[in-house]
């Protein structure tokens, strides 16, 4: 398959030649490194140390041509877009940098219109032309020299050195538009003023109705103030004010007669007989470490007949049999150990525990069946040293053919990876072969591969 593909193996370590160097960049790393015979890690490790940047292919880009340019402007944009299989932004670009209008603008300033810029109001020019007071203003002030007053002169200016006590007092009393009236000044000046001397705005009290107070006293004030929309403390002024109560809604004290009751009863019925919540109970019950009591009668003990069945189907299907919850069926499960029943994992028998660490995890994985990962979970588990070395040494024999043939028949020839064995000559210093020099049909001169003790 990889010879059909042409991909050939990675060669060891060497030296980076001016060639390969150049073309770096050139290509994404995965397509150089195949094309060098280098991994990839190398090939990105070198073009990082040279500051080569990553190759990036260049997007598709449609060049504009003569008869496309004409286009623009005869046409909408979405349009003219569509026909030449272009984006609308792209179309609209072109346009603008070609200055060349939009077709059929509606919105397009009329000559009629120009004359009538800085002769009207901006209020009434927009109302013409449906347009916003901002883009009349905008084009009286580009293409006419006309400055439009106001009809009516504002109120004067005050500053806060000429306010007297009396209108300072009218500062506290009322708003800033109705101390403006009052005054005859500006709305500006008032807030000025207001600022400088640090008088608050004045805001209104809200009166209390007869039904607003009729609530005073019935209720905690919290739950008063989120009804009638003020805040607590206007609530607890107007309560004091006028003499009410106020309401406690927490639960009374535990008297002696309800704690002997907690632990002769369950929860639920002691909740009932003292008219408090099944929490409140449970709480004040485990505070006072009195344990509880197990209802015995509603309680379903399970039968060896239902643990047998555990695992043998899935858990909803079982709670359903039996009339038991999902939960309940899992954890009675969870705790005997039993493992589900779509689960891959199955039990290990005791002849399948003897042969941890007699043999490599590799050799008892395929001849039990268990992942690799579960055996050697399961012999660190049980604390079983390994007797046997987990990688296999290498012996003079299988060193003498080492360089003789190439990497991968080698590896076939002593049943180890390609990796082993390119890792093994490296380590001998021996070149590689990179074909074979025997002939086809002659007959190999490698050794015989002996039987492994």
């Amino acid at each position: 398959m990889r010879e059909h593909l042409r991909i050939a193996l990675e060669t060891g370590p060497r030296r980076w030649t001016m060639r390969e160097i150049q073309l770096l960049g050139t290509l994404n790393d995965y397509e150089l490194a195949r094309r060098l015979r280098r991994g990839k890690h190398q090939v990105r490790k070198q073009r990082i140390s040279l500051k080569i940047a990553p190759f990036k292919a260049r997007p598709k880009w449609l060049t504009w041509k003569p008869a496309e340019t004409k286009l623009l402007g005869t046409m909408q944009d979405r349009d003219l877009a569509k026909r030449l299989g272009r984006t609308f932004y792209s179309v609209q670009v072109r346009r603008i940098r070609r200055a060349i209008p939009m077709f059929n603008n509606s919105r397009k300033w009329k000559p009629e219109h120009f004359e009538l810029l800085g002769k009207v109001s901006d209020h009434e020019l927009a109302q013409l032309t449906g347009r916003s007071v901002a883009a009349a203003k905008a084009m009286r002030l580009h293409h006419t020299g006309v400055r439009l007053t106001r009809r009516s002169p504002g109120r004067p200016h005050r500053p806060p050195q000429e306010w007297t006590e009396q209108q300072k007092e009218l500062l506290k009393r009322f708003r800033n538009r109705e101390v403006a009236t009052q005054i005859g000044c500006s709305f500006k000046s008032v807030w000025q003023a207001r600022r400088e001397f640090g008088i608050k705005m004045a805001r209104p009290a809200r009166p209390w109705t007869a039904e607003e107070d009729a609530l005073l006293g019935t209720e905690p004030e919290a739950n008063i103030a989120s009804r009638l929309r003020r805040g607590k403390l206007a609530v607890r002024q107007r309560r004091l004010a006028l003499g009410r109560p106020v309401v406690n809604l927490k639960a009374p004290a535990w008297t002696k007669e309800e704690v002997k009751i907690l632990g002769t009863v369950t929860d639920a019925e002691a909740s009932r007989m003292l008219n408090r919540t099944v929490a409140a109970v449970r709480f004040h019950r485990s505070s006072l470490a009195i344990p509880p009591v197990f209802d015995y009668k509603n309680a379903h003990s399970w039968t060896p007949e239902e643990e047998a069945l555990l695992g043998t189907m899935r858990d909803a299907d079982l709670a359903a049999k039996l009339g038991r919850t999902n939960g309940a069926v899992k954890l009675h499960r969870a705790r005997h150990r039993i493992p589900a029943f779509d689960s891959p994992c199955r039990r290990w028998t005791p002849e399948e525990d003897a042969l941890l660490g007699s043999m490599r995890d590799e050799e008892v994985a395929k001849r039990t069946g268990h992942p690799l990962s579960g055996v050697l979970q399961r012999r660190v588990n049980k604390r079983i040293p390994l007797a046997v070395r987990q990688k296999r040494l290498w012996t003079p024999g299988e060193d003498k053919l080492v360089g003789t043939a190439p990497d991968d028949e080698i590896a076939v020839r002593l049943e180890r990876s390609v990796k082993s064995v390119q890792s093994r000559r490296l380590e001998l210093k021996r070149p590689n072969r990179k074909t074979s020099c025997y002939l086809p049909g002659a007959r190999s001169t490698l050794p015989e591969k002996s039987a492994r003790p």
